[in-house]
Protein backbone atom coordinates (compact mmCIF):
# COMPACT_ATOMS: atom_id res chain seq x y z
CA UNK A 1 0.00 0.00 0.00
CA UNK A 2 1.27 3.42 -0.79
CA UNK A 3 0.92 6.43 1.45
CA UNK A 4 -1.03 9.38 0.11
CA UNK A 5 0.63 12.51 -1.06
CA UNK A 6 -0.97 15.35 0.82
CA UNK A 7 -1.28 18.72 -0.83
CA UNK A 8 -1.96 21.51 1.63
CA UNK A 9 -3.83 24.51 0.36
CA UNK A 10 -4.83 27.38 2.56
CA UNK A 11 -8.07 28.70 1.17
CA UNK A 12 -9.51 32.01 2.21
CA UNK A 13 -13.10 32.63 1.27
CA UNK A 14 -13.54 35.90 -0.53
CA UNK A 15 -16.86 36.76 1.05
CA UNK A 16 -18.16 39.98 2.49
CA UNK A 17 -17.53 40.94 6.07
CA UNK A 18 -19.92 39.48 8.63
CA UNK A 19 -20.84 42.95 9.84
CA UNK A 20 -22.22 43.99 6.44
CA UNK A 21 -25.94 43.84 5.88
CA UNK A 22 -26.98 41.37 3.17
CA UNK A 23 -28.18 42.67 -0.16
CA UNK A 24 -31.98 43.11 -0.31
CA UNK A 25 -33.66 39.88 -1.35
CA UNK A 26 -30.71 37.65 -0.31
CA UNK A 27 -30.22 35.48 2.73
CA UNK A 28 -27.98 36.62 5.56
CA UNK A 29 -24.48 35.09 5.44
CA UNK A 30 -24.00 31.94 7.51
CA UNK A 31 -21.96 32.63 10.64
CA UNK A 32 -19.35 29.95 11.22
CA UNK A 33 -19.07 27.92 14.41
CA UNK A 34 -15.63 29.44 14.90
CA UNK A 35 -17.09 32.94 14.91
CA UNK A 36 -19.98 31.86 17.15
CA UNK A 37 -17.94 29.94 19.73
CA UNK A 38 -14.59 31.68 19.37
CA UNK A 39 -15.17 34.44 21.93
CA UNK A 40 -16.08 31.86 24.59
CA UNK A 41 -12.92 29.89 23.86
CA UNK A 42 -10.35 32.72 23.68
CA UNK A 43 -11.96 35.60 25.57
CA UNK A 44 -12.60 38.02 22.68
CA UNK A 45 -14.43 37.96 19.37
CA UNK A 46 -12.21 36.53 16.60
CA UNK A 47 -11.71 38.20 13.23
CA UNK A 48 -12.91 36.32 10.13
CA UNK A 49 -9.71 35.85 8.10
CA UNK A 50 -11.28 36.45 4.71
CA UNK A 51 -11.01 38.94 1.91
CA UNK A 52 -8.19 41.46 1.91
CA UNK A 53 -7.03 40.87 5.49
CA UNK A 54 -3.26 40.34 5.68
CA UNK A 55 -2.75 37.02 7.46
CA UNK A 56 0.19 36.41 9.76
CA UNK A 57 2.89 33.95 8.71
CA UNK A 58 2.81 30.42 9.98
CA UNK A 59 5.61 29.81 12.51
CA UNK A 60 5.09 26.08 12.96
CA UNK A 61 3.70 23.60 10.43
CA UNK A 62 3.08 19.94 11.22
CA UNK A 63 2.31 17.65 8.29
CA UNK A 64 -0.44 15.09 9.01
CA UNK A 65 0.56 11.46 9.23
CA UNK A 66 -2.13 10.09 6.92
CA UNK A 67 -2.88 6.38 7.18
CA UNK A 68 -2.61 4.46 3.92
CA UNK A 69 -5.72 3.95 1.84
CA UNK A 70 -7.02 0.40 1.65
CA UNK A 71 -7.08 -0.97 -1.89
CA UNK A 72 -10.82 -1.64 -1.61
CA UNK A 73 -11.67 1.97 -0.70
CA UNK A 74 -13.80 4.00 -3.05
CA UNK A 75 -12.85 7.68 -3.22
CA UNK A 76 -15.75 9.96 -4.16
CA UNK A 77 -14.13 13.12 -2.76
CA UNK A 78 -10.55 13.71 -1.68
CA UNK A 79 -10.85 17.10 0.04
CA UNK A 80 -10.93 17.91 3.75
CA UNK A 81 -12.06 21.41 4.71
CA UNK A 82 -11.94 22.78 8.22
CA UNK A 83 -11.98 26.05 10.10
CA UNK A 84 -9.32 26.83 12.70
CA UNK A 85 -9.51 29.26 15.62
CA UNK A 86 -6.16 30.96 16.28
CA UNK A 87 -5.68 32.82 19.58
CA UNK A 88 -3.88 36.13 20.24
CA UNK A 89 -0.54 34.32 20.70
CA UNK A 90 -0.90 32.53 17.35
CA UNK A 91 -1.75 29.11 18.73
CA UNK A 92 -4.43 26.91 17.17
CA UNK A 93 -7.14 26.56 19.81
CA UNK A 94 -9.80 24.51 18.02
CA UNK A 95 -10.61 23.03 14.62
CA UNK A 96 -14.07 22.42 13.19
CA UNK A 97 -14.37 19.94 10.33
CA UNK A 98 -16.60 21.38 7.61
CA UNK A 99 -16.14 18.61 5.01
CA UNK A 100 -14.46 15.21 5.24
CA UNK A 101 -13.04 13.19 2.35
CA UNK A 102 -15.75 10.95 0.92
CA UNK A 103 -14.36 7.43 1.25
CA UNK A 104 -16.16 4.09 1.30
CA UNK A 105 -15.72 2.55 3.78
CA UNK A 106 -15.61 5.70 5.95
CA UNK A 107 -12.17 6.63 7.33
CA UNK A 108 -12.53 8.89 10.41
CA UNK A 109 -8.84 8.22 11.15
CA UNK A 110 -7.93 10.49 8.21
CA UNK A 111 -9.87 13.42 9.66
CA UNK A 112 -8.33 12.67 13.07
CA UNK A 113 -4.81 12.78 11.59
CA UNK A 114 -5.46 16.08 9.80
CA UNK A 115 -7.03 17.79 12.82
CA UNK A 116 -4.22 16.54 15.10
CA UNK A 117 -1.64 18.11 12.77
CA UNK A 118 -3.52 21.43 12.33
CA UNK A 119 -3.96 21.63 16.12
CA UNK A 120 -0.15 21.96 16.38
CA UNK A 121 0.17 24.82 13.88
CA UNK A 122 1.30 28.19 15.21
CA UNK A 123 1.18 31.64 13.63
CA UNK A 124 2.59 35.06 14.30
CA UNK A 125 -0.05 37.10 16.17
CA UNK A 126 -2.59 38.94 14.03
CA UNK A 127 -2.13 42.62 14.86
CA UNK A 128 -4.89 45.14 14.23
CA UNK A 129 -4.12 48.67 15.43
CA UNK A 130 -1.10 47.17 17.28
CA UNK A 131 -3.38 44.84 19.25
CA UNK A 132 -3.19 41.04 18.92
CA UNK A 133 -6.55 39.59 17.86
CA UNK A 134 -7.79 36.01 17.57
CA UNK A 135 -8.91 34.91 14.11
CA UNK A 136 -10.77 32.17 12.28
CA UNK A 137 -9.39 30.78 9.04
CA UNK A 138 -10.38 28.11 6.54
CA UNK A 139 -7.90 25.27 5.97
CA UNK A 140 -8.16 22.86 3.02
CA UNK A 141 -6.30 19.60 2.46
CA UNK A 142 -6.42 17.66 -0.80
CA UNK A 143 -5.54 13.98 -0.53
CA UNK A 144 -3.81 12.51 -3.56
CA UNK A 145 -3.77 8.71 -3.26
CA UNK A 146 -0.94 7.55 -5.51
Amino acid sequence: MSLPVLVVVIWLALVGSLDQAPEPGTAAPRVSECMQEGAKLVGSQPIAARGKLYLPKKRKHVQPSIPSSPRAATVAGNVWIGEALIDTKGRTVRIWTLREPKLTPARPDITDAITAAVQQWEYEPLLIDNEARPFCKIVTFTLDWQ
